[in-house]
């Protein structure tokens, strides 16, 4: 069991659009949502205040998945580190 929640602040290039298709087309899992913010900084801990103590894992865009995990559960491997 898993949700996804996107923090894309308002743009031009396309990606807000993509990011609601996404939701629309995964609903329950895929959340999206658009601050009015300027800030990388505020976007970040707007999508902390939408995530559920000890459940979810933050990433940002400069995050990166351990290759060697990806044979296994890597979502499950991430949870549990960073709920120790």
């Amino acid at each position: 069991d898993y949700r996804i929640i996107l923090v894309n602040p308002p743009c031009k290039d396309g990606s807000n659009e993509y990011c609601d298709y996404l939701s629309k087309k995964h609903r329950n899992k895929i959340f999206t949502y658009h601050p009015d913010t300027k800030s990388s900084i505020e976007a970040c801990n707007f999508g902390i205040n939408q995530t559920m103590p000890n459940e979810d894992v933050f990433l940002t865009q400069d995050d990166v998945v351990i290759p060697k995990l990806y044979s296994r559960n890597w979502l499950y491997e991430m949870s549990k580190m960073s709920s120790t």
